[in-house]
């Protein structure tokens, strides 16, 4: 399954798959596109299980409502490190 949706911040986005891929197993991919200013994110799930699906949209919502209301771009470093450059598409 495919979800392509407006998002503040790509970039945070991939931060919360990267994470949520070694703390869940999982394969979850994140592409980012730019059109006319506006940042979309198509996020694949694949294989990933409807809960774990669930669980990631929510949170990212969560996540990414924060950095529009802080202007941040990025989570923080510490405990959402940036994926390594071969998983940045």
């Amino acid at each position: 399954m495919k979800v392509t949706e407006i998002m503040f911040s790509g970039l945070a986005a991939k931060q919360y798959a990267h994470f949520f891929n070694k703390e869940n197993d999982t394969a979850i991919k994140i592409a980012t596109e730019s059109k006319e200013g506006i940042s979309f994110v198509t996020i694949d799930f694949s294989d990933t299980p409807i809960d774990l699906a669930l669980s990631f949209m929510y949170k990212i919502g969560e996540l990414q409502e924060g950095l529009r209301t802080d202007k941040e771009l990025l989570l923080p470093i510490g405990q959402y490190p940036l994926p390594p450059k071969e998983d940045v598409l």
